[in-house]
């Protein structure tokens, strides 16, 4: 019985365009992730884990292409997705938050708060609902994992 795959990138290769000519920043990933599962890119500084992320999304800069490969998701090759129809997909569908530090979340504001806002940009929902949401798309994700931090004490 072969199982549901939600994410498979195969053989997927990232360029930049340059002055000097196209600069290989990632070749040949390939992976799979089936529903329920989760998935770290681990490496050294500068290895391709966020252009890799970027590509999966199509949030690459201008002058990044991916010129092989694919990155099928829930059954559609998002490589091959038009922007509008790519647009729809982004944050309804699938999401990335990262880890570096000019991209981090913000320490001031909850965790929860943050994924609402960036929810409520691609999708008028009411909070309420949005916090029902990760429990009900189809079975993806099973809860909002809580966070929380010390309060300080005064």
């Amino acid at each position: 019985m072969t199982e549901q795959r939600l994410l498979t990138v195969s053989d997927l290769a990232i360029h930049y365009r340059t002055g000097a000519g196209p600069v290989q920043a990632v070749d040949g990933i390939d992976f799979d992730l089936r529903p329920g599962e989760a998935l770290g890119l681990v490496g050294e500084s500068g290895c391709g884990k966020t252009t890799a992320a970027k590509a999966m999304l199509r949030l690459l800069p201008p002058n990044g292409e991916v010129p092989r490969g694919r990155i099928d998701f829930d059954g559609r090759n998002l490589v091959e997705l038009d922007s509008e129809a790519m647009r729809k997909v982004r944050w309804k569908e699938i999401a990335w938050i990262s880890q570096a530090a000019m991209n981090a979340l913000d320490p001031v504001y909850t965790v929860g708060d943050q994924i609402l806002e960036a929810m409520n940009a691609h999708v008028k929902i009411k909070r309420d609902e949005a916090w029902l949401m990760p429990r009900t798309c189809s079975g993806r994700w099973a809860s909002i994992p809580r966070v929380s931090r010390p309060t300080p004490t005064r």
